[in-house]
């Protein structure tokens, strides 16, 4: 689903929510339609909910799959949130993984 279209469809969702509470439709409706939007803004937000939530979201373009030095550097990154620094060091300085 393209973000565009997610937003749209939430928009229409809160507005469904919106009318279910005026017209007093039964509390298990109006609870189904907040999940079903909670659940659609979280996928819309994407890496943003994610970074939210304290989480470290990296990204890599695709261009930079193929530019060993690009990709020697992601990994650097990737490296240095889950070991020391010399370790991330010695990942990036050895390039017989790259293609």
């Amino acid at each position: 689903m393209r973000r565009k279209s997610a937003l749209e469809a939430l928009e229409a969702i809160n507005a469904k929510v919106h009318a279910c509470t005026e017209n007093e439709v039964r509390p298990e409706v109006i609870e189904c339609l907040e999940n079903a939007a909670r659940k659609l803004f979280v996928a819309v937000q994407g890496d943003a909910y994610l970074r939210n939530q304290n989480y470290a979201v990296l990204e890599i373009p695709a261009s930079h799959l193929n530019d060993p030095d690009s990709l020697a550097d992601f990994l650097y990154q990737l490296a240095r949130k889950l070991v020391a620094r010399s370790t991330a060091e010695e990942i990036r300085a050895n390039r017989q993984w790259l293609p």
